[in-house]
């Protein structure tokens, strides 16, 4: 990703986090460490970044790709 990218990434993933610090409190769960959401999540993420930015991109044969359907 180029930096203006990543940076809408990180700030994507960083509200994706705080909405899941949120949803486990209200469930009296432990909260996990941006770090370890992140990782756990890393593909979903990706797929909903590209899906939110308009680029309509799926994780396809190890690249992302436009998705088709």
């Amino acid at each position: 990703m180029k930096n203006e990218t990543l940076d809408k990434y990180n700030s994507f993933a960083h509200n994706l986090w705080i909405e899941n610090c949120k949803e486990r409190d209200s469930y009296n769960e432990p909260q996990l460490r941006k770090e370890e959401y992140i990782a756990a999540n890393e593909k979903w993420i990706l797929d909903e970044f590209w899906l939110d930015w308009g680029h309509n991109r799926k994780w396809i044969e190890g690249e992302y790709k436009h998705a088709t359907s």
